[in-house]
């Protein structure tokens, strides 16, 4: 069976880039609504079916991207882009008491702020030979390390948010590599976070293996919950993250974060020139043709956006293994 993606890719690719031949060629040829809005070129476009493919498109990551996980098990406040957001110093606390009795104040503070637009975007290119010669399955291949990429740039920001909010209180250096140790770093981070309401563990590769291989005194494993990717740490969620600094293991409250995911958009050209670089400089270097090599370029484009709204949300232990 054909992908979604797979169609408006080859579409896209046969059309030159064109949207609209693009489409011609789906509808003569396929009965994919969902394929033809991923050809919809305004970024911003929020209807049900371009959020609908967008789902579709990133869901297969939700088992694996820390950030698609929050946003899959709505652990995220969930927030349009650019709409106003209050971001508070720290958490709000309730009381009950008998009618007649002063309630005492949360000495909140808040300041005004709002989700700003971020986009997860990914450029490849191959030539129209290649494209045309391969199967759907191919494609699909394609589309499934586009959609790594993407889940990728996502998890980064979600790391990068938290680093922006760590302090002296909320970082700490690991206190060795035994299982005493691990409680201790364990606790460390349980008590800088405060609030338990969408709880993750994020680590990078080596500590999930690390904590799946640590052993108990008497030798069996103090974690059977964690895996090599995974799994489940203090009746938690833990997940592994190749974007995450080795050795390091965060514990993040995903309410206090307001996220949006927008709609997934793919576009092609036969016409454009590329700097073939993973490190664009954009300082006039060697361009290449995709009209003159014969090739096309395969753009994805995902919307996003992330903001941490409350202190004491984040924490780190930095070195472990070490």
């Amino acid at each position: 069976m054909h992908s979604n993606f797979a169609i408006s890719a080859t579409a896209l690719c046969d059309a030159d880039g064109y949207p609209a031949k693009a489409q011609e060629l789906i509808t003569k040829n396929f009965s994919r609504p969902r394929a033809l809005s991923l050809l919809e070129k305004s970024l911003t476009d929020a209807s049900p079916l371009v959020r609908a493919e967008t789902r579709e498109f990133m869901a297969p990551a939700r088992t694996s991207s820390p950030f698609m996980f929050g946003w899959e098990n709505e652990l995220f406040m969930r927030v349009p882009i650019n709409t106003p957001i209050a971001a508070s110093t720290l958490a709000l606390v309730g009381g009950s008491y008998e009618d007649g009795t002063p309630v005492p104040v949360s000495a909140g503070s808040f300041a005004p702020t709002k989700l700003t637009p971020k986009k997860a975007q990914i450029l490849v290119s191959a030539t129209k030979e290649l494209v045309k010669g391969v199967s759907s399955a191919g494609i699909t291949f394609v589309g499934n390390e586009m959609r790594a990429a993407a889940a990728g740039a996502l998890n980064k920001a979600l790391l990068d948010e938290a680093d922006a909010n760590l302090d002296s209180g909320s970082v700490f250096t690991s206190s060795g590599s035994a299982v005493a140790d691990l409680r201790v770093d364990l606790k460390n981070l349980l008590d800088a976070v405060v609030g338990n309401h969408g709880l993750l563990f994020i680590a990078s590769p080596d500590v999930t293996k690390h904590i799946a291989t640590v052993t108990l005194p008497t030798g069996g494993l103090a974690y059977p919950g964690v895996g090599p990717s995974g799994g489940e740490l203090l009746c938690t969620p833990i997940m592994a993250c190749d974007q995450a600094e080795a050795g390091s293991l965060y514990l993040i409250d995903c309410s206090a974060f307001a996220a949006d995911l927008g709609g997934f958009s793919l576009t092609a050209s036969g016409h454009a020139s590329l700097q073939m670089s993973d490190s664009p400089s954009g300082d006039g270097a060697q361009l290449v043709s995709m009209f003159q090599t014969d090739s096309v370029a395969l753009k994805a484009v995902l919307p996003f956006g992330l903001d941490l709204c409350r202190e004491n949300a984040v924490a780190k232990i930095e070195g472990i293994g070490a």
